[in-house]
C-alpha cells in the first residue's frame, strides 16, 4: 500500500512542484525584464527632454533677428544671455560661411572652426547637426549642436551652442540598477560620453566603445533588445539599449546573477520545498499510508493552482506533524511569491503613474483652453458673421443699426479676451511665434484708424494721425502689428476722457547691408491726453492682470492687453516705453526693424478693395463640410451673393459621397467634426488621386498649432471668427480669380438680405 501511494503521489507532487517552479520563475524573469526595459526607458525618456531643450534653445537663438542679420555689435549679447539662461552651456557663437566666429558669449577673440563636422553640416543645409568632442574651454567631453541661420532660403551663418556633459554624467552616473547595474551612453560613431567612471570620459580625446560587446551588438543593428555577453574577467552581464533621435545610444549593464538573483532564490526555496515533500511524504507514507492519501491529494491540487497562477491558493492541513510543516511551507511559499509580485506590480505601477502624471500634466492646460477657445469661437462665427451680414441691409432704421453694432462690438469683445488668454498660455510656455509676410503698412494703419475711431468718437474725443515718409510695403506680422497698436490705442481711449488721442508713425532710419535685405527701424506711438498714470503704477502695467486707474476704469478690461503686447514687441525684436503724468496723458512707443524685400511671390492676384458684386469667367463651385448648419449657411450667405455655387456637407464621410456627384474647385474644411474628422478627411483627400489637387483651405474654430500645419497638408488655415476680407483674399489667390466691384455710384442702396429658409446645395 505505501509503495502504491508512492508511487501516485511522489511524481504527481514533483511534476506540480516543477510546472510551478517554472512558471514563477518565468514570470519573475519577464518582471525584471520589464522593469529593466522600464527604468531604460524614463533615463532616455529625461535625456531626450534635455537634448531637446538644447534643441529649443539652438533654433530660438538662431531665429533672432539680430543673429540673422549678423551684427557682431548687438550678437555677443544675446549669446551671453542664452550661455546665462542655460546653466549647462558653456558657449554660444555664431561661424561666418568662412569657418570664422562672427561674435562669441564669452567675448574672446574669432576662432576657426571650419573643421568642425557641426559646422560642414549646417553649410551643407541641414536644420540641426551634432558633433561629440573633448572641449578646448573644458577639457571634457562636450556636445555641440548648430543649426544654419537662413534668409529667404539662403544661409547667410551658422548658430551654435556648446554644453559640456558633466550635468548629464552626474545624473546618469548616480543610477544604479540592483547591485551591480549602471548605465552610459555613446555616440553614433561608438564614442564614449557619459559613464560613472571618470577615468573612461577624460583625456585628450573620446574613448571609443566600438568593440565592446554590447556596443559592437549595437552598431550591428540590434538596438531595442536584451544582450548578454561575458567580459574579459569571465563575469557574465545582461544589456539593454536604447536608440535617442539625435542616434545617441543609452546602455544599461546588469551582471547576470544579479539581474536573475530573485530567480535563482526562488528557484532554491522551490527546490527546497519540493525536496521536503518528497522526503517528508515517503517517510511518512509507510506509516501512515491510509491518512496521507487524502492530504497528499489536497495538496497536490494546492500546488497545480499555485502553478497556474492563483497565489491566494492555502494548503487547509492543520497538523503538527511533518506534513503539517509541509503544508505550512507552501502556503509560506505562495505568501512569500504574492508579496514579491505584489512589489513588484506596485513599483512598475509607480513607475507607470510617474510617467502619466508627467505627460497629463503638459497636456491637461492646453487641451482645456483649446476646447474652452473652440466652444467660443464656433459660436462667435455666426454671430459675428451674420452681425455683419445684417449691418448692408438699408431698411434698419438707427436703432437697428445700434444693435447691429452692440452685437459686433460686444462679440468682438469676447473674442479679444479668448486671443488675450490664449496668448498669455502661450507667452507663458514660450510657444508664441510671429507668421512673415508681406503686407501694405498704410492700408493696416488705416484698417485700425477705422475701427477704433467709432468709439473714440462716442467719448467726443479727437483721433489723430501722423503718417511720415513710410515705406509701401514691409515685411512682418501684420496680426500681431495690429494686435499691439489696437491695444494701445484702445487703452488711450478707455482712459481718456476729453482732448485726442495720436498714432504717430515715423521712419527712423534704413540700412542696407551687403547680401541682407533692405532694413527699416520704424517708430510707433500712442499718445493721450488722458488721466495718466503714477510712478508706482507704472511699475505694474505690464504684468498681467494688473489694471491701473479708478475702479470704474478697471471693469473695462481684464488687464492683459499691455502685458500681452510687451511680449509680442520683444517677440518683434522691439522693446516698449512708457512716459506717463498724472493729469497730463501717457505716450506708449516702440521701434521695430522690418524687412522691405519680397519673401513671397505667391500673393493674390487682385486685393480685396472694395463692395464686390462678382468675379471674371466661369461660375465656381465651392464645398463646406462643417457639422454647423449655422456655420455652413453663414458661407453660402456670404458667397453665393457674389456668383458662387456652395455645396454642403456635414462631415467628412458625407463630403465624399458630395464628392461622387459633383465636384467642386475648392474645399472648406472644419477639423472637429462627428463620424469623420477633418484631419482623417484631408488625408484621405490626399491619398486619392482623384481629389488631391483640389485646394483645401481649414477653416476651424481650434487654435490652430504648428503641428496640425505639419500633420494636415493643406493650403491655408483660417481661425473662425474670420474676417471675411481674408476669406476672399485666400479664394482669389487660390481660385486665381479677378474680382467685378460695385461702381461707386451704384453701391447704394444695397438690396435687403434675406436668410435661406433651406441650404442653398444640400447633395
Amino acid at each position: 500500500m505505501p509503495l502504491i501511494v508512492l508511487s501516485g503521489i511522489i511524481p504527481l507532487i514533483s511534476v506540480a512542484s516543477f510546472y510551478a517552479t517554472e512558471n514563477a520563475s518565468k514570470k519573475i524573469t519577464q518582471e525584471a525584464t520589464e522593469n529593466l526595459d522600464l527604468k531604460s526607458i524614463l533615463l532616455a525618456e529625461n535625456i531626450q527632454d534635455w537634448n531637446e531643450s538644447n534643441e529649443l534653445a539652438l533654433l530660438n537663438l538662431s531665429q533672432q533677428p539680430d543673429i540673422i542679420r549678423a551684427n557682431p555689435n548687438t550678437q555677443q549679447t544675446i549669446l551671453a544671455k542664452i550661455v546665462n539662461t542655460y546653466e549647462h552651456l558653456y558657449l554660444a557663437h555664431t561661424i561666418n560661411l568662412q569657418g570664422w566666429n562672427i561674435s562669441r558669449s564669452d567675448g574672446k577673440k574669432p576662432q576657426y572652426y571650419g573643421d568642425r563636422n557641426y559646422f560642414q553640416d549646417a553649410i551643407a543645409g541641414n536644420p540641426i547637426n551634432y558633433q561629440t568632442i573633448i572641449s578646448r574651454t573644458t577639457k571634457q567631453p562636450s556636445l555641440c549642436m548648430s543649426s544654419p541661420t537662413i534668409r529667404q532660403e539662403e544661409i547667410l551663418a551658422v548658430t551654435s551652442i556648446c554644453t559640456d556633459l558633466t550635468a548629464l554624467t552626474e545624473q546618469v552616473g548616480k543610477l544604479r540598477f540592483g547591485q551591480t547595474g549602471y548605465a552610459f551612453i555613446v555616440d553614433q560613431n561608438a564614442d564614449l560620453l557619459v559613464h560613472p567612471d571618470p577615468a573612461l570620459i577624460s583625456g585628450s580625446s573620446l574613448t571609443n566603445l566600438s568593440q565592446y560587446p554590447p556596443v559592437k551588438n549595437i552598431l550591428e543593428g540590434n538596438v531595442g533588445n536584451f544582450f548578454s555577453f561575458t567580459d574579459d574577467n569571465n563575469v557574465k552581464w545582461v544589456s539593454h539599449s536604447i536608440l535617442l533621435d539625435n542616434n545617441w545610444a543609452v546602455v544599461v549593464l546588469q551582471e547576470e546573477a544579479d539581474f536573475f538573483a530573485s530567480k535563482i532564490e526562488f528557484q532554491k526555496l522551490a527546490f527546497f520545498i519540493n525536496f521536503v515533500v518528497i522526503v517528508g511524504t515517503s517517510a511518512l507514507t509507510f506509516f501512515l499510508a491510509n491518512r496521507l492519501i487524502e492530504p497528499i491529494r489536497d495538496l497536490s491540487e494546492a500546488a497545480i493552482t499555485i502553478s497556474e497562477g492563483n497565489l491566494d491558493q492555502k494548503v487547509n492541513i492543520k497538523r503538527e506533524d511533518e506534513l503539517g510543516i509541509l503544508a505550512f511551507s507552501f502556503n509560506h511559499m505562495a505568501t512569500q511569491l504574492k508579496k514579491s509580485f505584489e512589489e513588484l506590480q506596485q513599483t512598475f505601477q509607480k513607475l507607470e503613474k510617474a510617467k502619466e502624471e508627467a505627460v497629463l500634466a503638459n497636456q491637461s492646460k492646453d487641451q482645456f483652453l483649446a476646447n474652452i477657445s473652440h466652444e467660443f469661437r464656433t459660436p462667435l462665427n455666426s454671430v459675428l458673421g451674420y452681425a455683419k451680414l445684417l449691418q448692408r441691409d438699408q431698411s434698419l432704421d438707427a436703432d437697428q443699426i445700434e444693435q447691429l453694432n452692440t452685437i459686433q462690438q460686444s462679440g468682438t469683445y469676447i473674442l479679444t479676451l479668448i486671443n488675450d488668454i490664449l496668448d498669455l498660455a502661450k507667452s507663458q510656455t514660450g510657444k508664441m511665434e510671429l507668421h512673415l509676410k508681406e503686407f501694405d503698412l498704410l492700408n493696416c494703419l488705416n484698417g485700425i484708424i477705422r475701427i477704433v475711431e467709432r468709439e473714440a468718437k462716442d467719448k467726443g474725443l479727437k483721433l489723430k494721425t501722423q503718417f511720415k515718409n513710410l515705406p509701401n510695403t514691409i515685411i512682418g506680422d501684420q496680426k500681431r502689428l495690429t494686435q499691439v497698436l489696437m491695444n494701445l490705442l484702445n487703452n488711450g481711449i478707455k482712459f481718456t476722457s476729453s482732448g485726442e488721442i495720436l498714432l504717430k508713425v515715423t521712419l527712423v532710419e534704413t540700412t542696407k547691408n551687403r547680401n541682407l535685405p533692405l532694413q527699416q527701424k520704424i517708430r510707433f506711438e500712442v499718445i493721450d491726453t488722458g488721466k495718466g498714470i503714477s510712478s508706482q503704477e507704472l511699475k505694474k502695467i505690464f504684468q498681467p492682470f494688473e489694471q491701473v486707474g479708478n475702479i470704474e476704469s478697471r471693469y473695462l478690461g481684464t488687464g492683459l492687453g499691455l502685458s500681452i503686447s510687451q511680449q509680442l514687441v520683444e517677440l518683434m525684436g522691439g522693446t516698449i516705453n512708457v512716459k506717463s503724468k498724472l493729469g497730463k496723458g501717457s505716450n506708449f512707443w516702440f521701434e521695430v526693424v522690418f524687412s522691405q524685400e519680397t519673401i513671397s511671390s505667391n500673393k493674390s492676384q487682385q486685393p480685396y478693395i472694395g463692395v464686390i458684386e462678382g468675379y471674371k469667367g466661369r461660375k465656381r463651385k465651392l464645398l463646406v463640410v462643417d457639422d454647423r448648419k449655422e456655420n455652413r449657411l453663414l458661407l453660402a450667405n456670404i458667397l453665393e451673393p457674389i456668383g458662387f455655387k456652395v455645396l454642403m456637407a456635414e462631415n467628412g464621410e458625407h463630403m465624399f459621397t458630395v464628392l461622387e456627384k459633383e465636384r467642386p474647385d475648392l474645399i472648406f474644411l472644419d477639423l472637429l467634426m462627428p463620424v469623420k474628422t477633418g484631419f482623417t478627411s484631408a488625408k484621405q483627400l490626399q491619398q486619392e488621386s482623384e481629389y488631391n489637387d483640389i485646394p483645401i483651405i481649414i477653416l476651424s474654430a481650434c487654435s490652430i498649432t504648428p503641428e496640425m500645419r505639419r500633420y494636415v497638408n493643406c493650403k491655408a488655415f483660417l481661425n473662425k471668427p474670420f474676417e471675411e476680407e481674408e476669406l476672399l483674399e485666400l479664394l482669389a489667390k487660390y481660385l486665381h480669380l479677378e474680382w467685378i466691384y460695385r461702381k461707386k455710384e451704384e453701391i447704394s442702396p444695397i438690396p435687403s438680405y434675406k436668410n435661406p429658409t433651406k441650404q442653398p446645395v444640400v447633395s
